[in-house]
């Protein structure tokens, strides 16, 4: 952390702050909201030895999470610890636009409702039974990239 610091001007405005959403049904503790080299960035710290696609995921649903809250957020950042503490500072991703992600959290957990209700009504647990199914978000995708 301490060679990922040095390399950035830093402002903590939110550490360790839990979060719930009513609105996507869902609660996250954002590692750190901070004001980095000017820019208001939600930063995760993994110990990992790369940045996978779920990390990019869980960001874009905290970055969602904390705009929902009124906090304007510009990037998120998936900062690499080392797990040997000889190590410097492993690498960063940084990310302005975050809505693909977020497309892929919301449809993850529109599947796990889904099946949640698909078990309920296997189960017979009528408390748990909802009378239509809800309605996949509607993704953010620009289709027309996709044509010839």
């Amino acid at each position: 952390f301490v060679a990922w610091r040095e390399q950035h001007e830093l402002e903590p405005l939110l550490m360790e702050h839990q979060l719930v959403s009513e609105q996507m049904r869902v609660g996250g503790t954002v590692d750190l909201l901070a004001r980095v080299d000017g820019r208001v960035s939600v930063i995760d710290f993994k110990t990992s030895n790369r940045v996978y696609e779920s990390h990019v995921v869980q960001l874009a649903a905290y970055r969602a999470l904390l705009e929902e809250h009124g906090h304007e957020v510009d990037e998120v950042r998936v900062v690499l610890l080392p797990r040997d503490p000889a190590v410097e500072h492993e690498g960063e991703r940084v990310l302005t636009d975050t809505r693909h992600a977020l497309n892929v959290f919301q449809a993850a957990r529109a599947l796990y409702e889904a099946q949640r209700e698909m078990e309920a009504i296997q189960r017979g647990d009528r408390r748990r039974q909802k009378a239509e199914p809800k309605p996949l978000p509607e993704p953010d995708i620009n289709w027309d990239r996709f044509k010839n």
